[in-house]
């Protein structure tokens, strides 16, 4: 369902790396969902994908306020916006770990925003680092 291929590829490796590591997350959690897995292993995986976009946004963000970035508030307008919704997604997991709504609603979540935005306000912000010639 979820499958990181060259065309989310930024050029800009520590964004690229870290997309394909949510990316592989997202569908562990689909796959688990799917297969009926035990609730620990979905719980686990769901918290650390919460972990890790928390860490990846935090990481581009810098990246986009050290380059002086000029579409660092929309970009990040949209972070706060994801993590909501994943947030969102993780209480309604946490209230009833068995309805199929969360499954459905990660693969909106990943399936469409995520990938959308990899293939939009990521590869701006990569152009724009190759463009100043950013070094990380």
């Amino acid at each position: 369902m979820f499958t990181f291929t060259n065309d989310l590829l930024t050029g800009v490796y520590t964004i690229d790396s870290a997309h394909q590591q949510i990316i592989d997350q997202a569908e562990k959690i689909t796959q688990l969902a799917l297969e009926e897995k035990i609730q620990p292993k979905i719980n686990e995986a769901l918290y650390f994908l919460e972990e890790y976009v928390i860490v990846h946004f935090d990481q581009e963000e810098t990246i986009q306020r050290d380059s002086d970035y000029p579409g660092y508030i929309s970009h990040k307008n949209f972070h706060d916006l994801f993590r909501d919704r994943l947030e969102a997604i993780i209480e309604q997991h946490d209230a009833n770990p068995t309805s199929p709504a969360i499954k459905e609603n990660i693969v909106k979540l990943f399936g469409e925003i995520f990938y959308t935005h990899i293939l939009t306000m990521d590869q701006e912000l990569a152009a724009y680092l190759r463009e100043v010639g950013f070094e990380q």
